[in-house]
């Protein structure tokens, strides 16, 4: 049958027409693909009480996670946060890291990479330690400072992993100790090391003439410490797969004996510029006393300070002294150091499980959540102590 002249023209575009629409059609199932591939999860927020038995005190734990829900801002006392508070989890069970601060510190001082990190798949939990805060240096140079930080974070394990509101996206299997400064020193004896204060009497001998461990209260501290190590105090938790010990403190009390029960995969980080645990006497000294050769990094132009993120103004104002005065651009580029190093590691050990593509339904938050502070020390410090708390 000869096909009229209107069917000679028309077929043809008919054809086209198929053919743009399937071709439309496929190219939107590929982006859909890529996408769910590439999905970086949002990040979620909520809060969890947390009683110590340990201080007989309570504590606030921060918890970021993997959500569906867009991020806003967040004011927790003087910080400011960018998440979702208690949105809905994405589905699955996440890793879990813990992050322990430095002593000048507090739950929110890592903020920034704890987001960095829930953007990878993982849920992290922070608390502010009793007696090593940036209020409260009471427990500075003194064995109760590692023993009660490490009580803290094995109470914040079992919280998190027996609370409804956590334990159905946290995989229990998949557990991570990420430490700054003293909270390095606590990583790795959970992980399996324990302290031996045998290099101590040489310590400032090695040491610069204004070393912080090497001052007359300093010394004084640190000489108990090390009489109290007589007695084996064995800090090891089962549960913990990998540690990181960034910018670690206390390099003098670990030698290649006291760390041959360091088993868990490791990770150092040394700040290149840390004048509070200087080199090569802290991160160099026990990365080179570790019978095993851990993962090992130095975070060029950073010192302690600058791992944590930017002090909030009040803060700024108020303690001066324990904030990082760094440029926006060079805070941003040791950051991207730390939270590149800090994924790669934990994802090579832990894993990760990002679950496909969700997005929960926006709907209004509030700017702030209230937060009852937990109570004073009962007793005072030997060095000034702040009385005005902060989150």
């Amino acid at each position: 049958m000869r096909m009229s002249e209107r069917e000679k023209h028309i077929r043809p575009l008919l054809c086209l027409v198929l053919c743009l629409i399937v071709g439309a059609a496929c190219c939107l199932a590929a982006g859909r693909a890529l996408a769910a591939a590439n999905q970086i999860p949002r990040v979620g927020f909520k809060t969890l009480g947390l009683w110590q038995a340990h201080s007989n005190t309570r504590a606030d734990l921060a918890i970021w996670y993997p959500a569906g829900r867009a991020p806003r801002s967040l004011q927790y006392g003087s910080w400011t946060i960018k998440a979702a508070r208690n949105a809905k989890e994405l589905p699955g069970r996440f890793p879990l890291v813990i992050f322990s601060h430095d002593s000048p510190g507090t739950r929110f001082s890592h903020h920034e990479s704890a987001e960095a990190l829930t953007k990878s798949g993982f849920v992290v939990a922070t608390l502010t330690h009793h007696g090593d805060n940036m209020d409260d240096m009471s427990h500075l140079f003194t064995l109760e400072q590692i023993r009660s930080r490490a009580a803290q974070i094995r109470a914040a394990l079992d919280t998190l992993l027996s609370s409804p509101d956590t334990l159905d996206f946290i995989d229990p299997r998949r557990i991570a100790v990420v430490g700054f400064g003293v909270g390095g020193t606590v990583a790795l004896l959970l992980g399996g090391a324990h302290l031996d204060g045998s290099n101590w009497p040489a310590y400032c001998g090695k040491a610069e003439s204004n070393d912080p461990y090497c001052s007359r209260w300093a010394s004084s501290r640190m000489s108990d410490l090390v009489a109290s190590l007589a007695q084996p105090h064995p800090l090891a938790d089962a549960r913990v797969k990998a540690v990181v010990a960034a910018a670690p403190a206390y390099g003098m009390l670990f030698t290649q004996k006291s760390l041959m029960g360091l088993h868990t995969p490791t990770l150092i980080l040394r700040a290149e510029n840390d004048h509070i645990n200087r080199s090569p006497l802290h991160a160099d000294a026990i990365k080179n006393a570790m019978p095993h050769a851990p993962d090992y990094a130095t975070i060029k132009g950073a010192d302690s300070a600058s791992l944590m993120s930017a002090c909030p103004p009040l803060v700024l104002r108020d303690l001066p002294e324990l904030c990082s005065k760094l440029s926006t651009e060079k805070r941003a580029h040791i950051h991207n150091q730390l939270n590149t190093l800090l994924s790669r590691f934990l994802l090579e050990q832990l894993g990760s499980a990002l679950p496909e593509e969700h997005h929960e339904p926006e709907r209004p938050q509030q700017d702030a959540e209230p937060h009852p502070e937990p109570p004073p020390p009962a007793s005072q410090p030997e060095k000034k102590i702040r009385s005005k708390k902060r989150q």
